[in-house]
């Protein structure tokens, strides 16, 4: 069985206004809370989740030890299906907007969204997206662990 490694920041990126603070995604993800990731490459998520459904690959969860990139990594779960949603998103000066499967979202359920990416605030999930135009995935996590 082939292994895909997807990572998760245990604290918030030096461009975050929360730069060093614990984003807690980890334990949020091992109960429940975090069901979602937000990541690019909509095409690559769909192939997976077909090799996942296969059963010839697995999913592993991993934090960095240290510094991003340049520290060893630590599994704390394993996913063996996933559900991979097509998500663009704008954040400009005329706000943030967000579309998933087409849907356009209003604030309400961008906050639901945050909640489920794991962010205590909806300004953290806003902010983790300072590019002008985000268009990705969002995976939803189906079996964990």
């Amino acid at each position: 069985m082939k292994t895909i490694v997807l990572t998760f920041s245990r604290q918030f990126p030096k461009s975050h206004p929360a730069a060093g603070k614990d984003t807690n995604f980890v334990e949020s993800i091992l109960n429940g809370k975090k069901q979602t990731t937000i990541r690019g490459n909509l095409q690559r998520w769909r192939t997976i989740r077909s090799q996942l459904k296969k059963g010839t690959h697995m999913l592993s969860l991993r934090y960095w030890s240290g510094l991003p990139y340049r520290s060893k990594q630590v599994e704390f779960a394993r996913c063996t299906s996933i559900d991979p949603h097509r998500v663009f998103i704008t954040n400009d000066h005329n706000g943030f907007e967000m579309s998933v499967n087409g849907k356009y979202k209003v604030l309400i359920e961008i906050a639901e969204i945050a909640e489920n990416e794991g962010f205590k605030k909806v300004d953290d999930f806003i902010d983790w997206f300072p590019q002008e135009e985000f268009s990705g995935a969002m995976i939803e996590f189906l079996n964990i662990e």
